[in-house]
């Protein structure tokens, strides 16, 4: 049993008999009956990939000719720190199989020449038939996936990006242990009222904010995790699109879901790419020695974070929206490296149907509820021009031309905007509750703008009868406890902020 980042295991046998080139030749024949795919023939190496099944996960196999010895490496692929014995079977394995094909050489013994040409032969085959392997960065400390490196350079940086942000929120006052939902929404939350009020740009915002130490950690692992196996082989720009598409997908699903609710983080992001890294997986879209680790990956994180999704405070929408997003990126994948007309013309039926509904399910969806918003977001002005207008009713012992002047000024100037606004408010497509809501307060502005109008009467002597002033008074706030009734039924039905 071996540990390391990565678990590895090394064995020197003598070179007693035989020479380079025969014991490069014979752990060809040797690769060839245990079926490992070989990976690549030099002049002093052979190297394969085993196979994956439970004894065996994928892990790279190589001779190497030394000076007087042959060295046999088994090596675990990932981030394995611990290989549960296989490397050491592997190597058992082979020699096995290596000194039984050696005696039997022996009795027809080959020339070098002949055999270096074979092997020469094979090299160009495994050349032809395998694409460019990405190299796959390994884990030789914890803290080597924030460092770049060939082929992996894109998720340090946007881990880096999400780490920098965070650690700018909390100089600026946000909380490291528990952040203020007030300040998540200044900072670019996804929060429905302002997200559908036109700041869609918090879609993408929302993706790089976290709420505390430990939301940004268990991203930022599950990030690196994710991106040591993808990046290899999407590329900078294809992780790049891969990640932002899957993450306004989760954002817009958490937009739908979870109204009136700040979300923020990027797992829904990550799950985007782990729901891709799982079906490429299913398909043998990338290089079939990752299966192991990456199945690994995939079990820990998305298991344990699928059943935390159903928490309280977990954006589960966001989870399985992203995750959705991933597996049809990677059928797309998938289909288009399989080089066939009809998986295309499949595919590009499947995602104009996909992007046609989407739209329309999302016109008809958001239509509504775009307008419920806006209708209360205008509230908040009303309930603006409201309290000034009351605030006119103060008299702060000024003449009486000058408190005349505040109400007719302020007062029913106030009272008439409102007006304007709930007319242009009353629309016939808003829900009943909400009609009636409107009806109720286009009567509560006439009531006040008569209340004003007959206190201007008593002002100029018009009138010396107080009684219709305290009717009204009394008219005005029994309606007032009504519209502020229907405000809470209101806003309890239609998942609403609630207004004073």
């Amino acid at each position: 049993m071996a540990f390391g980042f990565p678990a590895q295991e090394v064995r020197y046998l003598p070179q007693s008999e035989g020479s380079n080139t025969l014991n490069r030749y014979l752990a060809f024949r040797v690769c060839r009956e245990l079926r490992w795919p070989l990976v690549a023939i030099t002049e002093t190496t052979v190297t394969a990939t085993t196979l994956n099944y439970a004894g065996s996960w994928n892990e790279t196999f190589t001779l190497e000719c030394l000076d007087g010895e042959i060295a046999l490496r088994s090596v675990s692929n990932g981030n394995q720190l611990y290989d549960g014995g296989r490397n050491g079977k592997n190597i058992d394995l082979f020699i096995n199989a290596f000194n039984s094909l050696k005696k039997k050489s022996a009795e027809i013994p080959l020339e070098d020449a002949y055999l270096e040409a074979s092997l020469q032969e094979q090299a160009v085959l495994i050349s032809q038939r395998l694409q460019p392997t990405p190299v796959i960065k390994q884990f030789y400390t914890p803290l080597s996936v924030l460092i770049p490196a060939p082929g992996y350079t894109l998720t340090p940086a946007l881990i880096g990006i999400n780490v920098l942000l965070w650690i700018i929120m909390v100089a600026n006052g946000v909380s490291p242990w528990n952040a203020n939902p007030e300040q998540l929404v200044q900072w670019g939350a996804n929060f429905t009222l302002h997200t559908l009020d036109g700041e869609w740009w918090r879609l993408g915002t929302a993706l790089f904010l976290h709420a505390n130490l430990f939301h940004l950690l268990s991203n930022a692992i599950g990030m690196a995790l994710v991106g040591l196996s993808l990046e290899p082989f999407l590329g900078k720009k294809g992780l790049a699109a891969l990640y932002l598409s899957t993450g306004l997908v989760a954002s817009t699903c958490s937009l739908f879901w979870n109204e009136n609710i700040v979300c923020i983080g990027a797992s829904g992001a990550v799950f985007g790419l782990f729901g891709f890294l799982c079906t490429a997986l299913v398909f043998r879209s990338i290089t079939h020695r990752m299966n192991a680790s990456a199945w690994i990956a995939i079990t820990i994180f998305v298991g344990l974070n699928l059943i935390g999704s159903f928490e309280e405070g977990i954006d589960a929408a966001a989870h399985l929206g992203g995750f959705g997003a991933g597996i049809l990126w990677a059928l797309g994948y998938h289909a288009f490296r399989t080089q066939s007309l009809w998986r295309h013309s499949v595919l590009a039926l499947g995602f104009t149907l996909i992007i046609i509904g989407g739209n329309a399910y999302t016109y008809t969806s958001l239509q509504p509820r775009m307008q419920l918003f806006h209708y209360w977001t205008a509230m908040e002005e009303f309930a603006q021009n409201e309290s000034i207008a009351i605030d006119s009713y103060q008299y702060n012992g000024d003449s009486t031309d000058e408190y005349r002047e505040q109400l007719e000024e302020t007062g029913l100037v106030y009272w008439r905007k409102n007006k304007t606004l709930l007319n242009r408010l009353n629309d016939p497509t808003l829900p009943k509750k909400v009609r009636a809501l409107t009806k109720n307060c286009i009567t509560y502005c006439t009531l006040h703008e008569k209340f004003i109008r007959y206190k201007l009467d008593l002002i100029q002597e018009k009138t010396s009868d107080e009684m219709p002033l305290e009717t009204m008074e009394l008219q005005i706030e029994s309606i007032g406890e009504r519209i502020r009734q229907q405000i809470q039924e209101v806003a309890r039905e239609y998942k609403l902020p609630m207004r004073n």
